[in-house]
């Protein structure tokens, strides 16, 4: 594995987007919807540094991916109802942006339900195997590396509890 995102650099990273979130949304009530299990780390990370009056927190699990290759289906394990997010402002809470078949899934199973508005962050923002192009509101990094593990992220549970990002090489794997 080959370190490429420190500690430090997340964190500073994280605070920035918080700050960001926190003066769009200074006099609103949104509620972050993080992307199990990739978006944990982040999300605790992320609300330590938010300074909003008010905003809730729910979860959903999403999984699309088989080792190192996207399935191409999306597994949706936890959905919400109308109550939940009817008229709400929704801010999707999720690790990585490739392909963007989770995201999309994601954004038409909450959009459903009558939010009133929808937007996306996201700590890693990848471009080369994109194959649904959606608006990212909020990013961290912009990246081009194959497989990254750590700060959540996984292969195939593995790797998840490291506090920095790594690509994964075929030595690792």
């Amino acid at each position: 594995m080959k370190k490429i995102i420190t500690r430090e650099e997340i964190l500073d990273t994280v605070k920035r987007m918080a700050l960001d979130i926190s003066r769009d949304y200074k006099y609103k009530n949104p509620l972050l919807i993080c992307v199990m299990d990739g978006a944990e780390y982040f999300l605790r990370d992320l609300v330590k540094y938010l300074t909003l009056k008010k905003y809730s927190i729910n979860y959903i699990k999403a999984k699309s991916y088989n080792g190192i290759d996207s399935t191409g289906t999306i597994e949706l394990t936890c959905k919400f109802n109308n109550n939940i997010i009817e008229g709400r402002d929704i801010i999707i809470v999720d690790d990585i942006y490739d392909t963007g078949l989770t995201l999309k899934n994601v954004i038409s199973n909450v959009a459903c339900h009558g939010s009133k508005t929808i937007k996306t962050c996201v700590l890693i923002h990848k471009v080369e195997k994109r194959k649904h192009e959606i608006s990212i509101d909020y990013f961290g990094f912009l990246c081009n590396r194959q497989f990254l593990v750590g700060y959540g992220t996984d292969y195939n549970g593995k790797y998840r509890d490291l506090l920095e990002i790594y690509e994964l090489t075929n030595e690792s794997s």
